[in-house]
Protein backbone atom coordinates (compact mmCIF):
# COMPACT_ATOMS: atom_id res chain seq x y z
CA UNK A 1 0.00 0.00 0.00
CA UNK A 2 3.25 2.26 1.16
CA UNK A 3 4.40 1.44 -2.44
CA UNK A 4 1.97 2.43 -4.36
CA UNK A 5 0.23 5.08 -2.78
CA UNK A 6 3.18 7.29 -1.73
CA UNK A 7 5.84 5.93 -4.50
CA UNK A 8 3.52 6.52 -7.75
CA UNK A 9 2.59 10.40 -6.80
CA UNK A 10 6.03 11.15 -5.76
CA UNK A 11 7.51 9.81 -9.11
CA UNK A 12 4.96 11.69 -10.95
CA UNK A 13 6.03 15.00 -8.71
CA UNK A 14 9.34 13.93 -9.42
CA UNK A 15 8.64 13.58 -13.18
CA UNK A 16 7.17 16.56 -13.37
CA UNK A 17 9.81 19.25 -11.97
CA UNK A 18 12.85 17.54 -13.79
CA UNK A 19 10.36 18.10 -17.65
CA UNK A 20 10.17 21.29 -15.99
CA UNK A 21 14.03 21.96 -15.38
CA UNK A 22 15.15 20.73 -18.41
CA UNK A 23 13.15 23.27 -20.64
CA UNK A 24 10.32 21.69 -21.55
CA UNK A 25 7.76 24.17 -21.04
CA UNK A 26 10.08 27.19 -21.91
CA UNK A 27 12.97 28.89 -20.38
CA UNK A 28 13.02 29.55 -16.45
CA UNK A 29 14.23 32.12 -14.41
CA UNK A 30 16.93 31.47 -11.95
CA UNK A 31 13.70 31.85 -9.23
CA UNK A 32 12.05 29.49 -10.83
CA UNK A 33 15.32 27.39 -11.29
CA UNK A 34 15.89 27.30 -7.73
CA UNK A 35 12.37 26.49 -6.45
CA UNK A 36 12.00 23.08 -8.79
CA UNK A 37 15.73 22.24 -7.20
CA UNK A 38 13.85 22.66 -3.94
CA UNK A 39 11.08 20.29 -4.88
CA UNK A 40 13.61 17.78 -6.25
CA UNK A 41 15.18 17.57 -3.48
CA UNK A 42 12.34 16.86 -1.29
CA UNK A 43 10.94 14.31 -3.37
CA UNK A 44 14.55 12.14 -3.50
CA UNK A 45 14.27 12.92 0.44
CA UNK A 46 10.81 11.43 0.55
CA UNK A 47 11.22 8.59 -1.67
CA UNK A 48 14.39 7.43 -0.15
CA UNK A 49 12.26 7.75 3.38
CA UNK A 50 9.44 5.34 1.69
CA UNK A 51 12.11 3.13 0.47
CA UNK A 52 14.15 2.96 4.36
CA UNK A 53 10.39 2.45 6.00
CA UNK A 54 9.56 -0.32 4.10
CA UNK A 55 13.19 -2.07 4.17
CA UNK A 56 12.69 -1.52 7.89
CA UNK A 57 9.18 -3.06 8.00
CA UNK A 58 10.87 -6.20 6.23
CA UNK A 59 13.80 -6.73 7.87
CA UNK A 60 11.27 -6.59 11.15
CA UNK A 61 9.17 -9.15 9.64
CA UNK A 62 11.62 -11.46 8.84
CA UNK A 63 10.90 -11.09 4.89
CA UNK A 64 14.08 -9.35 3.97
CA UNK A 65 16.19 -11.12 1.04
CA UNK A 66 19.62 -11.67 2.16
CA UNK A 67 22.60 -13.32 0.15
CA UNK A 68 24.81 -14.83 2.81
CA UNK A 69 28.29 -16.12 1.19
CA UNK A 70 31.85 -15.36 2.51
CA UNK A 71 32.80 -11.95 2.01
CA UNK A 72 36.51 -10.40 1.58
CA UNK A 73 36.83 -7.91 3.87
CA UNK A 74 39.49 -6.09 2.13
CA UNK A 75 37.03 -5.93 -0.88
CA UNK A 76 34.41 -4.44 1.24
CA UNK A 77 36.80 -1.66 2.63
CA UNK A 78 38.16 -0.77 -0.92
CA UNK A 79 34.44 -0.54 -2.60
CA UNK A 80 33.21 1.80 0.11
CA UNK A 81 36.46 4.05 0.00
CA UNK A 82 35.51 4.93 -3.60
CA UNK A 83 32.09 5.63 -3.09
CA UNK A 84 32.69 7.81 0.66
CA UNK A 85 36.02 9.75 -1.67
CA UNK A 86 33.75 12.70 -3.09
CA UNK A 87 31.70 13.41 0.29
CA UNK A 88 35.36 13.07 2.31
CA UNK A 89 36.77 15.71 -0.58
CA UNK A 90 33.42 17.88 -0.39
CA UNK A 91 33.75 18.13 3.48
CA UNK A 92 37.27 19.23 4.05
CA UNK A 93 37.93 16.00 5.71
CA UNK A 94 40.54 12.74 5.86
CA UNK A 95 39.93 9.60 5.64
CA UNK A 96 41.79 6.65 7.22
CA UNK A 97 41.37 3.53 5.73
CA UNK A 98 43.82 0.90 8.12
CA UNK A 99 44.94 -1.96 5.32
CA UNK A 100 43.94 -5.23 6.49
CA UNK A 101 44.78 -8.72 5.07
CA UNK A 102 43.71 -10.69 2.32
CA UNK A 103 42.89 -13.74 4.14
CA UNK A 104 40.56 -12.05 6.14
CA UNK A 105 36.40 -12.73 5.19
CA UNK A 106 33.33 -12.63 7.38
CA UNK A 107 30.19 -14.17 6.57
CA UNK A 108 26.95 -12.17 5.37
CA UNK A 109 25.64 -10.33 2.45
CA UNK A 110 28.15 -8.22 0.57
CA UNK A 111 26.13 -5.81 -0.54
CA UNK A 112 24.31 -5.06 2.82
CA UNK A 113 27.65 -5.11 4.90
CA UNK A 114 28.55 -2.12 2.62
CA UNK A 115 25.44 -0.69 2.83
CA UNK A 116 25.59 -0.54 6.52
CA UNK A 117 29.54 0.64 6.81
CA UNK A 118 28.67 3.45 3.94
CA UNK A 119 25.97 4.44 6.23
CA UNK A 120 28.26 4.75 9.40
CA UNK A 121 30.76 6.78 6.97
CA UNK A 122 28.19 9.09 5.90
CA UNK A 123 27.20 9.61 9.54
CA UNK A 124 30.94 10.35 10.61
CA UNK A 125 31.26 12.91 7.20
CA UNK A 126 28.20 14.77 8.58
CA UNK A 127 29.06 15.10 12.22
CA UNK A 128 32.77 16.24 11.61
CA UNK A 129 33.46 19.33 10.93
CA UNK A 130 35.74 20.38 8.17
CA UNK A 131 39.73 19.09 8.93
CA UNK A 132 38.58 16.12 10.42
CA UNK A 133 39.45 12.73 10.45
CA UNK A 134 37.71 9.77 9.53
CA UNK A 135 39.18 6.28 9.95
CA UNK A 136 38.11 2.59 8.77
CA UNK A 137 39.41 -0.63 10.19
CA UNK A 138 38.81 -4.22 10.44
CA UNK A 139 39.91 -6.82 13.13
CA UNK A 140 39.90 -10.06 14.53
CA UNK A 141 38.04 -10.43 17.78
CA UNK A 142 37.67 -14.93 18.55
CA UNK A 143 34.99 -15.64 16.00
CA UNK A 144 33.98 -12.46 14.76
CA UNK A 145 35.06 -9.81 12.33
CA UNK A 146 34.93 -6.26 13.43
CA UNK A 147 34.70 -2.86 11.25
CA UNK A 148 35.38 0.06 13.07
CA UNK A 149 34.16 3.47 11.95
CA UNK A 150 35.66 6.50 14.12
CA UNK A 151 35.46 10.26 13.67
CA UNK A 152 36.50 13.30 15.50
CA UNK A 153 33.04 14.80 15.42
CA UNK A 154 30.91 16.46 17.63
CA UNK A 155 30.34 12.95 19.28
CA UNK A 156 26.88 11.62 21.13
CA UNK A 157 25.84 12.53 24.63
CA UNK A 158 26.17 9.06 26.81
CA UNK A 159 23.00 8.54 27.25
CA UNK A 160 21.90 9.01 23.70
CA UNK A 161 24.03 6.12 22.70
CA UNK A 162 21.54 3.43 22.52
CA UNK A 163 18.84 5.79 21.61
CA UNK A 164 20.33 6.53 17.98
CA UNK A 165 19.28 3.10 16.99
CA UNK A 166 15.95 3.74 17.50
CA UNK A 167 13.75 5.08 14.39
CA UNK A 168 13.33 8.85 13.25
CA UNK A 169 15.88 9.67 16.73
CA UNK A 170 17.69 12.75 15.32
CA UNK A 171 21.02 14.17 17.28
CA UNK A 172 20.11 17.84 17.40
CA UNK A 173 23.08 19.37 16.56
CA UNK A 174 24.97 22.08 14.28
CA UNK A 175 24.27 19.17 11.78
CA UNK A 176 20.25 19.40 11.62
CA UNK A 177 20.74 21.33 8.22
CA UNK A 178 22.10 17.85 6.72
CA UNK A 179 19.49 15.92 8.46
CA UNK A 180 18.23 12.12 6.69
CA UNK A 181 15.75 10.62 7.30
CA UNK A 182 16.37 8.68 10.87
CA UNK A 183 16.06 5.68 9.95
CA UNK A 184 19.87 4.71 8.58
CA UNK A 185 21.36 3.22 11.90
CA UNK A 186 18.19 1.38 12.77
CA UNK A 187 18.34 -0.13 9.92
CA UNK A 188 22.03 -0.67 9.78
CA UNK A 189 21.54 -2.81 13.15
CA UNK A 190 18.17 -4.83 11.94
CA UNK A 191 20.82 -5.94 9.11
CA UNK A 192 23.82 -6.28 11.37
CA UNK A 193 21.72 -8.78 13.35
CA UNK A 194 19.87 -10.58 10.67
CA UNK A 195 23.26 -11.66 9.43
CA UNK A 196 24.27 -12.85 12.83
CA UNK A 197 25.94 -9.82 14.16
CA UNK A 198 25.41 -6.56 15.71
CA UNK A 199 25.99 -2.50 15.44
CA UNK A 200 27.47 -1.07 18.48
CA UNK A 201 28.79 2.52 19.03
CA UNK A 202 31.21 4.02 21.88
CA UNK A 203 31.46 8.18 22.33
CA UNK A 204 32.61 11.04 23.91
CA UNK A 205 30.63 14.04 23.56
CA UNK A 206 33.17 16.61 22.10
CA UNK A 207 35.26 14.14 21.45
CA UNK A 208 33.96 11.86 18.63
CA UNK A 209 32.32 8.59 17.85
CA UNK A 210 33.65 4.79 17.14
CA UNK A 211 30.64 2.48 15.29
CA UNK A 212 31.63 -1.44 15.66
CA UNK A 213 29.91 -3.46 12.77
CA UNK A 214 31.02 -7.17 14.18
CA UNK A 215 30.01 -10.21 12.30
CA UNK A 216 30.58 -13.93 12.17
CA UNK A 217 34.05 -14.21 10.62
CA UNK A 218 34.59 -17.52 7.70
CA UNK A 219 36.92 -19.12 5.51
CA UNK A 220 37.07 -18.21 1.51
CA UNK A 221 35.12 -19.80 -0.50
CA UNK A 222 32.83 -21.67 2.30
CA UNK A 223 28.87 -20.52 2.12
CA UNK A 224 26.21 -21.31 4.30
CA UNK A 225 22.38 -21.05 2.67
CA UNK A 226 20.92 -18.16 3.81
Amino acid sequence: MISHELRTPLGAIGGYATLLEEGIQGPLGEGQREYIGRILHNQRHLVRLVDELLDLAKIESGQFPLRLTAVSVQGVLGNIESMIEPQIRSSQLRLEVQPCEASLFLHGDEERVEQIVLNLLSNAVKFTAAGGVVKVMAQVNGDRIELQVRDTGVGIPADKLEAVFAPFFQIDTHARAKRGTGLGLAISRELARAMGGDLTVESVLGQGSTFLLALPRTEAGAFRAS
